[in-house]
Parts: C-alpha cells; structure tokens; sequence
C-alpha cells in the first residue's frame, strides 16, 4: 500500500484529499500544521513514498517542508500546491537546492490530482476507476 502524506492549513482541503486517497486504497495521513507533518515524517520517512504540500502556510511553508524533507528521504516524491501560478524555471533558479517532482495549481479536481499521483509513483489508471 502506498503512503502519502497531505499538508494544508485549510482543514477542509487536506480532509478531502485524505479521506479521498484513503477511499482509493492509500495510507494518507493529512496535517494542517506543517511543523507536525514534519515530525510525522522524521518519525516515518522510509515509509512515506509521496508528500503533497501547499505553499503558504504558517509557522513552516511549503518551500521548507520540501526542503527538510529531501533533505532526510531521497525516494519521497514531492508535490507542491498552490493557488498561484508556479514557473518550474523560475523556482529552480530561487530554489536550486529543492526538488520538486510536480506543481499543482489549486483548486485541482480529485480526478486530477490521482492521476498525478499515479504517474508519480508508477501505478496503474485501476484506482481512478474505484
């Protein structure tokens, strides 16, 4: 089963998101407060295959989230969420040293965000069909 762990401050996205993983087989654990997302994955890196991050948010934003993140588990996808448009080209040249696998602008449709989930993780198009 694959993991992935979702980190929003808006209570109601990160809910959606997980319990719609959940529902498509995933462990999916959902965090509004980045600082204990990250202690979350310290505890569980080798287990987590995908972080799903927005940006702004308070405390820790997404940027330094990833960052530590890649920083600790080099095969843990990443994905970034945004409201705002995000040019790859320009993020790479003001953040070299993170790696990102996919941008998302919000609002994604559910539908979406498992296909990219899928073609992160190299799965099959069956769970879009549950």
């Amino acid at each position: 089963m694959r993991s992935v762990m979702i980190v929003d401050d808006e209570f109601d996205i990160c809910n959606t998101i997980t319990i719609f993983l959940q529902k498509r087989g995933f462990v999916a654990h959902g965090f509004t407060n980045p600082t204990l997302a990250f202690e979350y994955f310290q505890a569980n890196a080798k287990s987590i295959d995908l972080v799903i991050s927005d940006i702004r948010m308070p405390e820790m934003n997404g940027y330094e989230l990833v960052k530590k993140v890649t920083t600790m588990q080099i095969k843990t996808k990443v994905v970034l969420m945004s409201a705002f448009k995000i040019n790859y080209l320009e993020f790479s040249h003001v953040f070299p040293s993170i790696r990102i696998d996919e941008f998302i602008s919000k609002p994604i449709s559910l539908r979406n965000l498992l296909r990219i989930i899928e073609k992160l993780l190299h799965l099959s198009d069956s769970l879009i069909l549950r």
